[in-house]
């Protein structure tokens, strides 16, 4: 114990000697710890400079440590980057294909590979799968563009518009009188756009009036633009014969009409055009699905789904229409607009 105190009454004084004369403090220290019986070597002083460098290592060290990322956070980060460049480049190849098909750009080669697209569809959507279906199965989609609409309508559709809704509802019935059968189904896009801000309600507005006469909901709240869920929908509905018979009106956004179809099974060799004119509202696509086989109507053993395609006007003329709605009765009328008497306007 004796020798301990004595040996730290040496070292506290050698310390600070050495902020003087480091050479001297040393020396010093180095007899009185000799003296003492200890080793100049084993409680060599640590000057303040070294323990100044040592704290300063000591700090970057802890910097450093809290700057790198942790491993989990590196690859999450990794894995985002990643769900967001496959995402943009989905997007982009889908994109490049609306722009072709808005220009119209077909050619022999073009119309092959699209037709062989909505083989493939219709092949794995419907042909390698199991159906319940009867042979002879017929069923028909048929898609139509939306309204006519205005940029002061606010993503409804305009005046006229609406007066083609009313028009396209009065095609449907029971009766000889009305062109077309009543729907089963009724489907529209959904109001949200990739691109677009506000919500587009002009699909769901062109059949509302229909919905309203037939009593039918319109499905649109998961359809999206490229249309593929919707297609999985009325393929899995002729698969369990849930279509047979009966007819799924669709109102789409023009720019994706011909990718609609394409999903469905339909491509340009079967009646499916790649382009649908940005100018026309009043063409109707009409695809007719039927199982049955192929070539030969006396040999059943081997059915497969068909599609048949035809491409068929609406034959709106906003003048006739408004005559049989009341708007232009003799000696005339003080405002117009009967239809928007029925209250046929959506409300999404």
């Amino acid at each position: 114990a004796a020798a301990q105190s004595s040996l730290s009454a040496a070292v506290l004084p050698a310390t600070r000697q050495q902020q003087g004369s480091t050479a001297m403090g040393d020396l010093e220290a180095s007899q009185k710890i000799k003296a003492a019986g200890g080793s100049y070597y084993e409680t060599m002083p640590i000057s303040i400079d070294h323990l100044n460098l040592t704290r300063s290592s000591n700090e970057n060290n802890t910097f450093d440590s809290r700057r790198k990322p942790p491993r989990l956070a590196l690859y999450c980060g990794v894995t985002l980057i990643l769900c967001v460049s496959i995402t943009f480049i989905l997007l982009a190849a889908t994109h490049a294909r609306v722009v072709k098909l808005k220009r119209g750009a077909s050619d022999e080669k073009t119309d092959i590979d699209q037709s062989l697209s909505a083989y493939q569809a219709l092949k794995y959507g419907l042909n390698k799968k199991q159906t319940i279906s009867d042979v002879g199965c017929e069923g028909t989609v048929l898609i139509m563009r939306h309204c006519e609409g205005a940029t002061h309508t606010k993503g409804h559709c305009s005046y006229l518009g609406f007066e083609r809704a009313n028009y396209i509802a009065s095609l449907f019935g029971n009766t000889t009188e009305e062109r077309w059968p009543v729907p089963a189904f009724l489907y529209a896009t959904r109001k949200e756009r990739i691109g677009v801000e506000h919500y587009v309600f002009r699909e769901v507005d062109t059949l509302t009036p229909l919905s309203n006469k037939i009593g039918i909901p319109i499905g649109h709240e998961t359809y999206g633009e490229t249309g593929v869920n919707l297609a999985d929908k009325i393929h899995s509905d002729l698969l369990a014969g849930e279509m047979c018979g009966k007819l799924a009106v669709v109102a789409w956004k023009h720019d994706y009409i011909p990718l609609l179809a394409e999903n469905l099974g339909c491509g340009p060799l079967d009646g499916c055009p790649m382009y649908y004119d940005p100018a026309d509202f009043d063409t109707v696509w009409q695809l007719k699905f039927v199982y049955d086989t192929p070539g030969n109507i006396h040999d059943r053993s081997k059915p497969e789904w068909l599609i048949y395609a035809s491409l068929v006007k609406e034959e709106f003329d906003p003048l006739r229409w408004s005559k049989i709605s009341g708007d232009y009765p003799q000696g005339g009328k003080e405002t117009g607009g009967t239809w928007n008497e029925m209250g046929n306007l959506a409300r999404v």
